[in-house]
């Protein structure tokens, strides 16, 4: 689960800022923190601002830092620093993670020249929440030759010899000696943290080119329309066709196993092991006809994806949205956050997400350390803020954010006559 998120020289970001999922209040609504152990994190956040202030580049900053830990770092991100001076261009960016997985916390961060495609910095530690101790994990400057490993024993007895070939400025270690070394027990630790950037973090943007989603059918077929049937989409039934193996996609993902998987043109079932492809067909209500999935609206492909959050939620993960609201009616955001707030009530999962819907800035969905706002100052260079940090309590805080009384919204010009 994520703790914090720090970013600095990212597009418009170009001075350090955190958002951060550690509740500041302590008698706000209790069934919106999950406790885990002697902390508790919170399970939501909401992040307002006006166009072109800076919140999508939000999510797609942690994206980002998640594709380089992964894949690598390429020349795609070359022209991602901050525009806001000249000298951001020589100046590294920060991406730094503090999350929880298999009950221990760690805060993972990397330094990176986009510019020059270069690492300059990484370092793993392990936090311990209750005394703010940290013990390091690992520690490394490319450019200088420095690389130290904390007191951990299992980490003590890795190859050394080794870490040379991970050496390179444009890889980081913590990727890079996953993908090339096969070697169990003495990387337990960094195999964990890898883990959750791989399978825990799963983030939605405009444009992806598929989504796995986390449900199948037929197997959970009655358990989707349980929740998707809430939507009132007029879809009252689906019908899986059998397609040849060799026509999916192109790009569609391997791996080696059954899963489905949705992309703009249409929803498929793929068994890599049999071989075996479906795609799904969708029956609406009063209609003898059966619809590919492009012929659907963009905000009915989105509810596929909100379905299998609460359907299938991957625990001790979080999500992340771009615009959750994005051709979808108001009122079925709204009906996915109740949902997603009494259904996962206790489940260990979190959601954070981007949006312009005024109606869900109010009490009965969210405390006040859930909503954080995004602003463009002067030098065009983008803040984060929470609405904790405002004393007064406002009755309608959703009327009081489009009168302008926190900041982050369009300023217009009135008409005059």
């Amino acid at each position: 689960m994520l703790i914090a998120f720090t970013i600095d020289n990212f597009l418009s970001f170009a001075h350090q800022q955190t958002l951060l999922m550690i509740p500041s209040l302590e008698d706000d609504y209790h069934n919106h923190r999950l406790q885990l152990g002697d902390f508790a994190l919170l399970k939501t956040a909401i992040i307002y601002g006006a166009n072109s202030s800076g919140k999508s580049n939000l999510i797609k900053a942690v994206s980002v830092g998640r594709d380089i830990i992964i894949n690598g770092l390429d020349e795609n991100y070359r022209e991602y620093y901050a525009k806001t001076a000249l000298a951001n261009r020589e100046r590294s960016s920060l991406f730094e993670y503090t999350f929880y997985i298999e009950g221990k916390v760690f805060t993972y961060g990397f330094e990176v020249c986009l510019d020059k495609v270069s690492i300059s910095g990484e370092w793993l530690y392990e936090l311990s929440p209750v005394n703010d101790r940290e013990e390091l994990i690992f520690r490394r400057h490319p450019q200088a030759g420095i690389f130290d490993w904390g007191p951990a024993a299992e980490l003590k007895s890795y190859p050394h010899g080794q870490i040379d070939d991970v050496q390179n400025d444009n890889l980081l270690f913590l990727g890079a000696v996953l993908r090339r070394i096969n070697s169990d027990g003495v990387l337990t630790v960094l195999k964990s943290v890898f883990s959750w950037f791989n399978d825990k973090l799963r983030i939605s943007l405009h444009n992806q080119p598929y989504t796995l989603l986390s449900y199948c059918f037929p197997e959970d077929k009655d358990v989707f329309f349980s929740v998707f049937g809430k939507f009132d989409t007029g879809i009252t039934d689906i019908v899986l066709k059998e397609i040849p193996f060799e026509i999916l996609p192109s790009n569609i993902p391997r791996l080696g196993k059954k899963y489905m998987v949705r992309f703009n043109m249409g929803i498929y079932i793929v068994d890599d092991m049999a071989k075996t492809a479906y795609e799904l067909l969708l029956k609406h209500h009063n209609s003898d006809f059966l619809f590919r999935f492009n012929e659907e609206s963009d905000g009915t492909k989105r509810l596929f994806d909100y379905t299998g959050v609460i359907i299938s939620p991957n625990e001790y993960g979080v999500y992340l949205f771009d615009e959750i609201d994005r051709s979808i009616h108001p009122l079925l955001s709204q009906k996915f956050i109740e949902l997603f707030n009494r259904q996962l009530n206790r489940v260990p999962v979190q959601l954070v997400f981007t949006t312009h819907n005024a109606g869900l800035l109010t009490d009965d969905y969210f405390r006040r350390d859930e909503i954080w706002f995004v602003e463009k100052g002067e030098d065009n260079a983008s803040r984060l803020f929470s609405l904790d940090i405002f004393k007064e309590k406002y009755q309608k805080p959703g009327k009081a954010y489009l009168r302008g009384d926190f900041g982050a919204i369009p300023i217009l010009d009135k008409d005059q006559d």
